[in-house]
Parts: structure tokens; C-alpha cells; sequence
């Protein structure tokens, strides 16, 4: 496992050579920290591309995920069919956008033709184990409210903020 020292944090990842399958903050609700951990090495195959991508990210310019992909990396976050099928549309949430998970289950009975809830969807949105990568951060309330975030809600803010989503 590697880490990566934010300025929000510790992020810990779990990657084997260009597969990342998780991104957790170092407090992040239900993850334990490993006892030990590595920098991201300034080689290596899709790792020192995930501490570039983070990088830019955290220095406030905007970056898309289609970037990291065409370097080889890819995700395989673990999880039931649903959640994964949730994943996979957070994945094309653009920088800087947000949607309620409402518009999210609208969103998932479109593309996938069977029922859910914002609930359900929900659900699944917290348990998402590629934090930043796979945006969660970026679904919000029906009523525009910040809602939970595993990653706690002070971060949220600051990486909605970071993105221009809120003024």
C-alpha cells in the first residue's frame, strides 16, 4: 500500500502495477490505515501517475479522469453489481458539476432499466473505495445540501470548493 500526503490528509492506496482499487483518507469511516505504508515512488508503472494526477488536482487546476486513463490506469473498485454499476456513473460526473442523488437514481434506471432510489443510491455512493477518483464528493442533496461524506464533510466543502462547484 502507498500513501500520498495531501493537503487535506493522508490518502492511502491500494494498487498493483496499473490497477487501483482503493483511495481511502487516512480517517475515512470504516478504513483502518495499514501499519505501514510507502511514498509514491518517483517510478513505477501507474503509481507515480496517480501521485501526478493528484498533483495537479490539489493544486486547483482542473483535470479530467479521461487523462489518468489514457496513461493504462484503471480502476476495479470491489463491490456488489449495483454499487459498481452506481461507481461507474460517478465516474462521468465532470469537474466542477454536481448532481443530487435523486438525479443520480434517474440517472441509474435511464442507463441501467431497472428501479432505485436516491436511498439505494445513496448507499452505494458511501461505500465507494476510489475516494476522488470516483467523485462521490460531487453528489449533493435535492435541496443543494451538502450531505454525508466518508472522507468527513470539512473535505467535501474543500474539494466542491477546490473544483469551483460552490461559491
Amino acid at each position: 500500500m502507498y500513501h500520498y500526503d495531501s493537503i487535506l490528509g493522508r490518502l492511502y492506496i491500494e494498487m498493483s502495477r496499473n490497477i487501483l482499487y482503493s483511495l481511502y483518507w487516512e480517517d475515512h469511516k470504516g478504513f483502518h490505515p495499514p501499519r505501514r505504508s510507502l511514498s509514491i515512488p518517483l517510478t513505477g508503472e501507474g503509481i507515480n501517475w496517480i501521485g501526478h494526477w493528484l498533483d495537479t488536482y490539489f493544486s486547483g487546476q482542473p483535470v479530467e479522469l479521461s487523462a489518468l486513463k489514457e496513461t493504462g490506469v484503471r480502476f476495479e473498485p470491489q463491490g456488489t453489481d449495483f454499487q459498481e454499476e452506481v461507481w461507474n456513473l460517478l465516474v462521468d460526473i465532470p469537474y466542477g458539476k454536481l448532481v443530487s442523488y435523486a438525479q443520480l437514481s434517474q440517472l441509474y434506471i435511464q442507463t441501467y432499466g431497472r428501479p432505485t432510489s436516491p436511498r439505494a443510491v445513496g448507499g452505494a455512493v458511501a461505500r465507494n473505495p476510489i475516494s476522488i477518483f470516483i467523485p462521490c464528493h460531487r453528489v449533493i442533496g435535492a435541496d443543494g445540501s451538502l450531505t454525508g461524506y466518508a472522507g468527513g464533510m470539512e473535505r467535501k466543502k474543500f474539494l466542491l470548493e477546490l473544483e469551483g462547484s460552490l461559491r
